[in-house]
């Protein structure tokens, strides 16, 4: 029959594919998935953004490039190879096989092919998926899949030809498997045990310290490792450009990518033959067997005891000697790993002959003798490694024709380099090949008696045709071969240390950097020993603007200085254990080695040179204010400082909290005030991990309301609500391309749209159950991110504050229960946050919902309980109605006094209260009663929340009866957005938020917390810690267990750049408002022709801006005259501040602390009054309880707040302009009592009454800014 001899057979072949299918549907479905799905999606994406076809066909060239990866291939390739060929592991299913009229050839050929297609087909199609789809988006990119397809086929090709040949070798397929796996990694694996036992007992021994895939013999391999090296390593430009300017697809690049590791199909082919001939060789009988050939037998037997024996000694000696045996006890060492080597060899070549016989009982047939003949062979080998030079010897001098030397110094977790020579002349080679010699000499004494005591290392490589030998030593001190080697280049020319020689002065100048290191100090420990330092690292790094001369000339005096100290033998080389301290790095961009040292008091040159540059004082408060905080956290204390605009406060604390993450891994906690606080303390975390090289995750846990419901959005945007207009659609359409947060689309969304699809009420275990977007909720993930991180949690103090109540209340947490540190940035809006955070409201709609929810779990409505519910309704009605009336009247008086009212008087309590109280009582214990009707009836709905929140209320309205016996304060708020009594709020709060305070932030002893801000103290006292009362009142802090640090003072010069005038004849501002408004103006107006604009007028009332902002437009100003509107965002406004140098700007409120503008556009900041805050409830509660409201509460409210105001002017260490004050109450003839106390609060202390010189002054001083003298 024709079959008998064909070479291919179409039945076998077709049997196999469709038998089997589901290995190319596998890979199909997995193509679809990880290639095409993401592909499409970023396709979308880009051309949703317009990005540019280069950018497009840069990424579907990395998409189809990295397709290519040598583990998909080689995993595969075994995978089918043992599938196909599996009936030669089972003896009657080969033997049937076998009586078909085929020939073994035929047989083989066509399960190889079916094989090989099955591993090829899928991947064609994808990738031609994969083109298809780019050409629909306008990229060509066919020919660029069909240049790694190549790629695909080689890998394809030689690994599952090494796999059939494998399968041959063995009948069972669990080996298959193994010696598959072995042959693919034998040449790295044995190289790594070879590089770790040598470098244990083989002094100079340099292949252990370059990884164990250094070797390309190794690499050439080890072609898993090959072909992915050189898809993910190997870029190819997408473009190349021609002469005329155009581009053409860089096709030579990428095939020359794929040519390079063309040469495995040979060593695929001979594989393919191998495997024919093993399988035309092969008897049936070896089915099952582990080795299918008895000539392979020895084979494994000797590869797998060679490697086990030694992958043996070697765990054994790091498990039971690594730790107790000096590492520089090379005898020692080697007489250890020989003793296990022989004791391995025994072992596993027992445990060979129980594999390959498939029992335990092989004493009588193992021939003891070979094992033995095995085992002295393994050591006599380690012997030859040992004694056969291998890594110690030097190559014969005549061949040198280079040699590098590195010296370093320190342990091997930290190590600094102090010199690097690379030397070509006959001389110098001499004298390094001589010092060799000696180093070897002492190396072969390093035996029994080394201690683990810190040892520096030095490096030789020599250079020589051919080639290059590269030798670790270490040994005791390398200094003293520093000072031969230095005696000999003393007299040298061409001298290239590091700190000398004027040939490299440019190099080292360009990469100079001063750099100030956090070190903590050493401790003794009780039995007066050393211990390690608890962190390290760097607080800041001062490089050079290569284009600024001036700099130039700075870093050049910098250089000549650190060079005079070095020659006097003043400087001191950088160790870890070293102080906090400067050091300067100089690089030499040559060979890219630095050397650092240390800046002292000794270095007296060096010093001078950075005080002109400032760097000494400049972030000393810094650096003080880091190590207290250390001092903090290792005293488990709260930790209390005021750091001035500029110290960098953010970083004195991220250094220390990081340091606690690496060492503890617990997490840590930074609360700060606003979302744009937020990210920049995430981008400052980001960048001191870059340059402490360490790395953990960091979480920006913002409210819920700021992030999308996807359940929400679909229940929203349906099919009506997009088609009803246009700007539906743009944001359907938007929303629907990427982002999870409001500030990821560009398109605007208006609130009334974005609060109808945000996170409104998150419930974790309602979402897992009954939303289908759980998983891929942004918002949902973050949540369970916070109770798990081990990192940092950058949130707000809402949010912390919340955390904090549920922490003291034991209660389920938002964040992880195992939080370290909690560090509160401004920290002055501490009160306030925990206030807010136990604060409670009513509303109109509120109450009644509430009423009529609960009204509702009564089973039956008779016509008492109704005319109950609507007695209640006409009650809420007439109570809010009274409330209402309440707060048009404090308008009025307000509006007289030129006064903005943000919370209101309850001042009459009258019986409408009490009898709605009474009323909403009974209703509510009804409806309680009524809980009874719902067993059982599973149709009707659980009204436990509205009932709940009824009970809640009556409990307020109890409160505020009670009026001043009451536990509450109570206040009224105007909501803007709502009309008459719908717009009425009636809020609540504890009055002992102070107590509240104590409790959730200090209460527990072993979470310290680190309170910092710019304006927190009030005042100038002696005792610095009494200037911090105000906020100790305030929030209950726990000085007894704390660290209250003295405030540091900010580095700007504000002598020399800042500069206040004030007024001294203008009427009082609240007694004579109209008067003080008319002649305010007209200062106003004299001061910003002084600055040609450029302003921030302050105002502490809304009324007062209107007026004054009125009555600038009247006169013509020649400067844009701006003002904060209420409906505008303040972004907007302040952009148009910033692009308009010589706009004025008119800001109330949130003006005084949340604007960061640097330069000319913010040079004069004129205060209108001074910011007493408004009497309101709070602020008569804090009165009643002091003995001086005006100094206990009014001062340091208004100090601190006038601190913050003026804290607008100067941002920057370049930053120079003026203040004005209109306000006279701190004049020279104002007898106001707080007068001193404000002066002495302010940090720019130049002043002067006469306008004259303040003009003077900014046309001196800021006008030169403008001109960059």
């Amino acid at each position: 029959m024709k079959s008998k001899t064909s070479l291919f057979n179409k039945t076998i072949f077709r049997k196999d594919i469709t038998r089997f299918w589901p290995l190319w549907a596998l890979q199909l479905v997995a193509g679809l998935l990880v290639l095409i799905a993401p592909m499409m999606s970023e396709l979308s994406y880009m051309s949703s953004i317009h990005a540019g076809t280069d950018e497009k066909m840069s990424f579907m060239v990395t998409l189809i490039k990295n397709s290519c990866l040598s583990p998909y291939t080689m995993s595969a390739g075994i995978v089918v190879a043992v599938c196909v060929f599996l009936y030669l592991t089972r003896e009657r299913d080969a033997y049937t096989i076998h009586s078909f009229p085929f020939t073994r050839t035929t047989l083989f050929v066509s399960h190889y092919l079916a094989g090989l297609v099955i591993l090829l087909v899928p991947p064609v199609i994808i990738e031609l998926l994969l083109a298809l789809i780019a050409q629909f988006h306008g990229l060509n990119v066919i020919f660029v899949v069909m240049i790694f397809l190549l790629e695909w086929l080689i890998q394809t090709f030689f690994f599952y030809s090494l796999a059939c040949a494998v399968v041959m070798l063995t009948g069972n397929p669990f080996m298959s498997l193994v010696i598959y796996a072995v042959l693919n990694f034998l040449a790295a694996g044995v190289h790594m045990l070879y590089s770790s036992l040598a470098e244990l007992f083989v002094y100079g021994n340099q292949v252990g310290s370059y990884g164990y895939m250094n070797g390309e013999t190794v690499k050439v391999l080890t072609p898993v490792y090959n072909f992915l090296r050189n898809i993910c390593n190997n870029n190819p430009a997408v473009y190349r450009i021609l002469q005329d300017d155009t581009r053409v697809i860089n096709y030579k690049e990428m095939l020359q990518l794929v040519g390079s590791t063309a040469y495995y199909i040979l060593p695929a082919i001979l594989f393919v033959v191998a495997a024919l001939m093993l399988y035309r060789a092969r008897k049936l009988e070896s089915a099952g067997d582990m080795v299918a050939f008895n000539w392979g037998r020895p084979v494994f037997r000797v590869v797998f005891v060679f490697c086990t024996s030694l992958l043996f000694a070697l765990a054994v000696y790091e498990l039971c000697f690594g730790t107790t045996i000096s590492s520089y006890a090379y005898g020692r060492i080697f007489r250890i790993i020989l003793v296990l080597v022989g004791v391995g060899t025994v072992l596993f070549y027992l445990l060979s002959n129980m594999i390959l016989d498939r029992t335990f009982f092989i004493w009588r047939k193992t021939s003891y003798w070979r094992m033995a003949l095995f085992a002295v062979l393994m050591m006599l080998g380690l012997v030859g490694v040992r004694d056969g030079q291998i890594g110690t010897k030097i190559p014969a001098r005549n061949n040198i024709t280079e040699v590098d030397v590195r010296i370093q110094f320190g342990d091997e977790d930290y190590f600094y380099q102090k010199a690097f020579l690379s030397l070509k002349d006959a001389k110098g080679i001499d004298e390094i090949y001589k010092q060799n010699k000696a180093i070897l000499k002492y190396g072969r004494n390093l035996d029994n008696n080394s201690d683990d005591e810190t040892r520096d290392t030095i490096e030789i490589t020599y250079h020589f045709k051919g080639g290059k030998r590269k030798c670790i030593y270490p040994v005791e001190s390398g200094e003293a071969v520093v000072n031969k080697l230095e005696k000999y280049l003393e007299n040298r020319d061409d001298m290239c240390e590091m700190i000398y020689g004027e040939k490299y002065k440019e190099h080292i100048q360009r990469k100079m950097y001063v750099e100030e290191r956090y070190t903590d100090p050493i401790e003794i420990d009780e039995e007066g020993n050393e211990e390690e330092p608890w962190g390290s690292g760097v607080l800041h790094c001062w490089s050079w603007d290569k284009s600024n001369k001036k700099q130039q000339e700075i870093r050049d005096a910098l250089y000549e200085a650190v060079c005079k100290d070095i020659e006097a033998g003043r400087c001191d080389t950088l160790h870890m254990k070293s102080v906090n301290c400067f050091y300067v790095g100089v690089v030499n961009q040559d060979n890219d080695t630095e050397q650092v040292v240390q800046i002292t008091e000794k270095c007296s040159e060096t010093l001078k040179v950075l005080e002109k540059l400032g760097h000494v004082n400049y972030y000393e408060g810094q650096w003080e204010m880091s190590c207290e905080i250390v001092d903090g956290i290792r005293e488990n204390k709260h930790v209390l400082v005021e750091a001035g605009v500029g110290i960098g406060k953010s970083f004195a604390y991220i250094v220390p909290i990081l340091y606690y993450s690496k060492i503890y891994h617990r997490p840590v906690v930074i609360a700060t005030s606003t979302i744009a606080l937020q990210e920049q303390l995430t981008h400052d975390i980001e960048k001191i991990m870059d340059m402490l090289n360490y790395e953990v995750e960091v979480l920006i846990a913002k409210g819920q309301n700021h992030f999308l419901c996807k359940k929400r959005f679909d229940d929203c945007f349906t099919k009506e609500f997009i088609t009803e207009s246009e700007e539906h659609q743009i944001i359907y359409d938007a929303i629907c391309k990427f982002g999870y947060e409001k500030a990821d689309w560009n398109v605007a969304i208006p609130d009334e749209i974005w609060n109808r699809i945000n996170v409104k009420e998150y419930k974790s275990q309602f979402c897992k159950d009954k939303c289908s977007y759980c998983g891929s909720c942004h918002y949902h993930n973050l949540r369970q991110k916070m109770m798990s991180t081990h990192g940092i949690i950058v949130c707000n103090q809402d949010l912390l504050a919340v955390n904090m109540h549920k922490k003291a209340n034991c209660r389920r947490q938002l964040m992880s229960e195992d939080i370290g540190i909690v560090v509160v940035d401004e920290a002055h809006n501490l009160e306030s946050k925990v206030r807010s955070s136990v604060t409670s409201c009513i509303s109109l709609k509120q109450l009644k919902d509430a009423m009529y929810g609960a009204g509702k779990a009564v089973d039956s409505f008779d016509s008492e309980f109704t005319k109950e519910l609507e007695k209640a309704d006409y009650l809420i009605d007439e109570v809010f109605k009274s409330l209402l009336k309440q707060m048009n009247e404090q308008d009025k008086e307000a509006e007289k006094n030129g006064q903005d009212i943000d919370r209101y008087y309850v001042r009459v309590i009258g019986t409408n209260f009490d009898k709605l109280r009474n009323v909403l009582d009974d209703i509510q214990f009804k409806a309680s009663m009524s809980f009874g009707d719902f067993i059982g009836d599973h149709s009707r709905k659980n009204y436990d929340v509205e009932v709940e929140q009824l009970e809640d209320y009556v409990g307020f309205l109890e409160s505020i009866i009670k009026r001043k016996n009451s536990e509450d304060i109570f206040w009224l708020e105007r909501d803007r957005g709502s009309r008459g009594i719908k717009g009425v709020r009636l809020y609540k709060c504890p009055k002992e938020v102070d107590k509240i305070t104590r409790r959730i932030m200090f209460g527990d002893s072993g979470l310290p917390v680190i309170l910092t801000s710019a304006t927190i103290t009030s005042g100038k006292n002696e005792v610095y810690i009494k200037n911090y009362t105000y906020f100790i009142n305030n929030t209950g802090f726990q000085t007894e267990r704390s660290l209250v640090c003295e405030p540091k003072i900010s580095p700007f010069n504000y002598d020399e750049h800042a500069k206040i005038y004030y007024t001294e004849h203008m009427p009082h501002p609240t007694r004579e408002r109209d008067k003080f408004i008319e002649q305010g103006v007209r200062e106003i107006i004299k001061l910003l022709h002084i600055s040609n604009g450029k302003s921030l007028i302050l105002f502490t009332a809304k009324t007062d801006m209107q007026a004054v902002y009125d009555r600038l437009q009247k006169e013509n100003l020649p400067f844009k005259i701006l003002m904060q509107q209420g409906n505008a965002k303040q972004a907007e406004t302040l952009e148009k501040f910033r692009k308009d140098t010589n706009s004025v700007l008119l800001g109330t409120g949130s003006y005084w602390e949340g604007i960061n503008i640097e330069g000319l556009s913010l040079s004069h900041v004129i205060i209108f009054k001074l910011p007493f805050p408004v009497r309101e409830p709070i602020i008569d509660y804090k009165y009643q309880q002091s003995d001086d409201g005006l100094m206990e509460v009014s001062v340091p409210e208004m100090v601190i707040k006038l601190k913050q105001g003026i804290g607008r002017l100067i941002r920057s260490e370049s930053d120079k302009g003026i203040v004005s004050i209109i306000d006279s109450r701190v004049g020279k003839k104002s007898k106001a009592p707080y007068k001193q106390i404000i002066w002495d609060s302010l940090p720019i202390k130049s002043k002067t009454n006469k306008i004259e010189e303040i003009a003077a002054f900014y046309n001196q001083v800021v006008e030169q800014q403008k001109e960059g003298k």
